[in-house]
């Protein structure tokens, strides 16, 4: 029998996998499926962003922060928030699990994204009072390509 966690990973792959292959279904969508199947709710509010490589990114970003609110926190609930303002496109994600002990240390998906944001013009902000965020502001005309 494999475990929740062996089962988490197995549908983190697919839904990666998913989300780099463009698929046409929604994949913060598929995202939430997968993460009800291991006892974590995912809420949206918001409408997706309307330019496609944003979307993308804050599809990584919810995948990400979904693995790590599993993985560090044992959260049960992953919000996630979507805003547009006139120049820009925020994601903001949260969860009801376990703040860091210490000081946070941005591993490597934390940590790539951040470039990846950063150094095209977006910003990236983790807090962790009262609960762990994380927000991600991009600017409209905002793109993964160098």
């Amino acid at each position: 029998i494999e475990s929740p966690v062996d089962l988490w990973r197995q549908n983190f792959a697919v839904l990666r996998a998913q989300v780099e292959t463009k698929e046409t279904k929604d994949p913060l969508e598929m995202m939430q499926k997968a993460a009800a199947g291991v006892g974590v709710r995912v809420e949206i509010s918001g409408e997706r962003p309307k330019q496609p490589q944003i979307h993308k990114l804050f599809c990584e970003a919810a995948l990400e922060t979904l693995t790590n609110a599993v993985r560090h926190a044992e959260a049960t609930v992953l919000r996630i928030e979507l805003t547009e303002g006139t120049d820009s496109c925020t994601a903001c994600y949260s969860n009801n699990g376990r703040l860091p002990e210490g000081k946070l240390v941005e591993g490597g998906g934390l940590g790539s994204l951040r470039r990846k944001v950063e150094n095209r013009g977006g910003s990236m902000v983790i807090t962790c009072a009262p609960e762990f965020a994380l927000t991600i502001t991009v600017p409209k005309d905002w793109s993964d390509l160098p």
